[in-house]
């Protein structure tokens, strides 16, 4: 139980650091490519690591499917990944809030967004190193402490 609690520490590092590679070729994609956004969403997805793929697949298939706002698509992509990323509420704060931005205004406010998400991000991600570094000992620890307890007071 202490080393899954220790290793999800890392893994909300890794899926920081994998969420700023993709805002950072969303940038590009917005930027020098003008690609549309199911499109660059799908071109993201190609680029990037697991479990944060997926949600930028679910959001390249979700457009033409329903009738939703690209903001509808960011969020609720988000939300049906949720259980299966090391993430915290504050780092869906950080995404939610770039949502909202999406496909609303024109390309330099979208970038602005972007930029400001990844300014977030990054410092996030310094926490969340920090916090791995502070915790991560401790609950291995306290996990193999508590399997020889247990060891102990069976014998």
């Amino acid at each position: 139980m202490g080393f899954m609690l220790a290793n999800r520490f890392g893994q909300r590092v890794k899926e920081l650091r994998i969420i700023y590679s993709a805002l950072k070729h969303f940038e590009t994609e917005i930027a020098y490519g003008l690609t549309p956004l199911p499109n660059a969403f799908r071109n993201i997805a190609d680029r990037i690591d697991e479990p944060i793929c997926k949600v930028f697949t679910h959001m390249s298939q979700s457009f033409g499917q329903h009738e939703l706002t690209t903001t509808d698509i960011w969020t609720n992509s988000w939300e049906l990944y949720m259980q299966d990323l090391a993430l915290k509420k504050c780092d869906y704060d950080i995404l939610f809030q770039l949502g909202h931005g999406l496909g609303q205004t024109d390309k330099e406010n979208q970038l602005k967004h972007i930029g400001i998400s990844l300014a977030y991000l990054q410092t996030e991600e310094e926490e969340a190193r920090n916090e791995q570094h502070k915790h991560e000992k401790m609950y291995k620890y306290l996990g193999f402490l508590t399997g020889m307890m247990i060891v102990i007071l069976m014998i």
